[in-house]
Parts: C-alpha cells; sequence; structure tokens
C-alpha cells in the first residue's frame, strides 16, 4: 500500500489519480508497484510505502496500538505514556 503524504501522482498499473491524505491499496499479485507524476505537476509527490508477507501470528488491537498479545497491548500504552515511541517528522 501507499500513503500520499503530499503533491498527486498515478498510481498503479490503472494509472489512478491519488492525492495527499489518500491510501492507495494494491493487490496481493506481482512484486512491483507504478507510480508516476504527471510532468506538469505543481510539487513532487511523497509517499510512505509499505509492503510484506503475510506473517500468519496472532494479532490484538486496542486504539491505536496493533501487536500479537494483551501484553503487547498494555506495554505500548506504557512505553507510549513514558514517551518511549518517538516520532516521524513529515
Amino acid at each position: 500500500m501507499v500513503y500520499v503524504i503530499d503533491g498527486a501522482g498515478e498510481l498503479g498499473r490503472e494509472a489512478r489519480p491519488a492525492i495527499e491524505g489518500q491510501l492507495v491499496i494494491f493487490g496481493r499479485d506481482g512484486d512491483e508497484v507504478t507510480m508516476a507524476v504527471p510532468e506538469d505537476a505543481p510539487a513532487p509527490l511523497n509517499v510512505l510505502l509499505l509492503a510484506g508477507v503475510p506473517l500468519n501470528e496472532p494479532v490484538a488491537r486496542y486504539g491505536p496500538f496493533v501487536m500479537n498479545t494483551r501484553e503487547e497491548i498494555v506495554q505500548a500504552f506504557e512505553d507510549y505514556r513514558a514517551g518511549r515511541l518517538g516520532q516521524i517528522d513529515f
């Protein structure tokens, strides 16, 4: 999947338009992603590209956290409250 941080582009084999704030989910087939920016684009395209293979592991989720067990969720909340999660600057 691709999250468009800013800018606009054309994503996927179908070259579908995507703009800031949109999430594009690609199918499971294939091992490449196609992205293009039109020549007349007013700004660069900045994206977050996420990909991987299925882990086939248990899933525990609560609020913004997704882990494998309830105990890991509790630890994630403790880490968040203590300011140990860091941050991403865009």
